[in-house]
């Protein structure tokens, strides 16, 4: 028995874990911050690479074709389904540029978690996709507001047709 009353291999197991526990603590506090991340990210990343203007400029020209198209659904639709089938080749997409990056860009931005290809190939697709989504759903509830209203008021005069059918046949 150890002198604090408790059998020697606990006590030494509980300050193990006590160091243990201090070491994850200390690694959770040096864990950078999310603002600092996203400026690392920033900084790592070539913005005049050819490579990465013609992906911004591929966004770039979706936005302008989803604004010019906001009122088209099925122009719309196109545009969602086809960037949900881009979003869904990424990680093809990831693995064949990072096997020939050197081809079209000045640095090896492909790694194997695909943050790159993840931030900035899929997450403004994935963004104007719900925005695209968002309409679609607003047009669909608008729709069935529209179809409900005038079959109410069908109902109506239907109504009022066979209360006036009946009055008459009440005064013949």
């Amino acid at each position: 028995m150890a002198a604090e009353g408790l059998p020697e291999g606990l006590a030494e197991a509980l300050a193990g874990a006590g160091r243990e526990a201090t070491g994850t603590l200390r690694d959770l506090l040096e864990q950078p911050s999310f603002t600092s991340a996203v400026l690392g990210f920033y900084h790592a990343v070539c913005w005049t690479d050819p490579f990465v203007v013609v992906v911004l400029s591929w966004h770039v020209l979706c936005l302008a074709y989803l604004v010019l198209c906001w009122r088209n659904t099925e122009a719309l639709l196109g545009l969602w389904f086809t960037q949900l089938m881009l979003v869904f080749m990424a990680s093809w997409v990831n693995e064949y540029c990072s096997a020939s990056w050197a081809l079209f860009a000045s640095q090896d931005y492909f790694d194997t978690s695909g943050l790159f290809i993840s931030t900035i190939y899929s997450l403004p697709m994935l963004l104007m996709s719900l925005v695209i989504l968002a309409r679609m759903t607003w047009q669909a509830g608008q729709l069935l507001i529209q179809v409900k209203s005038k079959q109410i008021k069908g109902e109506l005069k239907a109504k009022h047709r066979r209360e006036k059918a009946a009055k008459k046949a009440k005064a013949d």
